[in-house]
Order: structure tokens, then sequence, then C-alpha cells
């Protein structure tokens, strides 16, 4: 890499240093893929490609860059609307509409949503389909909109789950339960994320507060607190045995909507302890 700059081959080098952006973000290493891409940029041989708008939008999302991700996924999108059809473009749209959910605007993310599907369905490409449809999915949970919302989430959970896809599952499945005001909906889409398969810290989290929000259906306060301070406590386990602080930022967003069902629910109760004690988790 350094030798391709040092003779001024500025293509390969650009290359280079694309893919080991790639490698970096594989590894969880946002920073180290995020660097490379800065020293693309000064490199100064034009605008990304489509291709590599994807690459930093996804990366960017994995940050928690949010309206970076968003502008290098409408960008992609619309270099490859431009262009020559390209196995990259309803990527471009999901990360768009990924982007667009956690910024809050679940309206807009819904276009890009569909467009996903629509385009990964042409593709013959259904698992990304189904990673698509979740996000529609969550968008119309959050609008209150589309009455086949709960039946369309049972299905393309159990479809996720199915293909090994555990946390994206239980990403859907909460992110719906989250959103409704159908206790009976709430409780099914709860009791079907306790039945999916799926490892690692941030699906022990997902697990957790699936767990705890049955108990405060239950009206069992006590289970819900142990369960969110046994979370919390393997949470800061895991936190310090990992060495990637992108990674420990990407997974404690998850321990986010575990501390909300505690805070919620000591503020119903006007426990002020127990607010704070979630505030600070």
């Amino acid at each position: 890499m350094a030798i391709y700059e040092s003779v001024g081959e500025r293509h390969l080098a650009s290359n280079t240093l694309h893919n080991l952006a790639r490698a970096h973000a594989a590894n969880g290493q946002v920073v180290g893929a995020l660097r490379c891409f800065e020293r693309v940029d000064a490199l100064g041989i034009g605008p990304p490609s489509g291709v590599d708008l994807v690459d930093r939008a996804s990366v960017f999302l994995s940050a928690g860059l949010l309206e970076e991700a968003e502008d290098a996924a409408a960008r992609a999108r619309q270099a490859a609307v431009l262009g020559s059809s390209a196995d990259w473009h309803p990527i471009a749209c999901m990360i768009l509409a990924q982007a667009l959910e956690a910024l809050g605007d679940s309206t807009a993310a819904i276009e890009p949503a569909r467009e996903a599907m629509e385009l990964f369905e042409r593709q013959e490409r259904p698992n990304l389909r189904d990673l698509a449809e979740a996000v529609e999915l969550r968008c119309l949970a959050t609008d209150r909109r589309g009455p086949d919302v709960a039946d369309r989430t049972s299905a393309t959970a159990a479809r996720l789950a199915e293909w090994g896809a555990g946390t994206d599952a239980l990403t859907l499945l909460l992110g719906v339960a989250r959103r409704s005001i159908d206790e009976d909906q709430v409780r099914s889409q709860l009791d079907a994320a306790l039945t999916v398969d799926a490892a690692g810290v941030e699906s022990e989290l997902l697990h957790a507060e699936a767990a705890a929000r049955r108990a405060v259906l239950d009206g069992d306060i006590d289970t819900m607190a142990s369960l969110v301070h046994a979370a919390f406590a393997s949470l800061d386990e895991w936190r310090q045995t990992i060495g990637s602080t992108e990674l420990q930022a990407g997974v404690s967003r998850q321990g986010v909507h575990l501390a909300d069902v505690g805070i919620g629910v000591a503020v119903e109760r006007r426990d002020a302890d127990a607010a704070l004690d979630m505030i600070e988790q």
C-alpha cells in the first residue's frame, strides 16, 4: 500500500485500502476501517464508487454514525439508479432504511426497505429479503399501520431463525413488541422470542429483555429486576474480556432497551431509587 502510494499508483493504493477497510470492518475494528477510508479520500482520485459507498455506509452504521451512514447509502442508491443494475443496489437500500430507522424516521425508512425487498426478490436472495422485511415491519409497527404486521412478524422471524439469523429474529420480535399496544400480540411476540435459538452477548441481552418484559406483563416485578441486573452483570463481564471498543459500543446499545424496561416500571411505581439505578446502568 505504501509502495503503491510512493510510486504514484493511487488507484492500486485505493483498492488495497478498501480491502483493508473491509477486513477491519469484518473484525469489528470500525476505527481502523474509518482511517482507511480517510486515506482513500486523501489520495484524491475522485468520488468513491457505488460499492465503496456501500462499504462505508455499513461501517458508519456499525459505528453508530447514523447521518454519515444515511448519506453514504443514499449516494450509493442513487449511483445504482443512474448506472446499470448491481448486486449492491438492494444492500444500499437496506442500509439506508436501517439508518433512517435508527435516526427515528420510520416513515421515510419504509420506502427504501420495500425497494430492497423487491430487488432481493428479483435477485432470488430470500435471506436478505427477510432482513429487509424485518426493517419494514419494525417501521410499520412504529407508525402503527398495517393490520397484518403481527402475523407477518411471526412468519418473518421464524424464517430468520430457521436459516440461522437468530439475533435478527430477536431484534425483529422485540422491535415490534416494544411498539405494540395490543397486549396479546406483545405476549405472543415475547413468547416467540424466548424460543429463538441464538448465541452471543447481543442475543443474551435480547433474550433477557424478552423475559423481563414478559415478567412485567405477569406482574412479577422482582423477577424483572433480577433479570435486568443479571444481564447487566454479564454485559460488564463481557466488556472486560473483549478488546474492540467498537464491538463494545455496538452491543451496549442493545442494553439501552433492557434498561428502559426497568426505568418504565420504576417510574410507574414512583420508585426513584430503582429508576436512578436503571438510568445508571
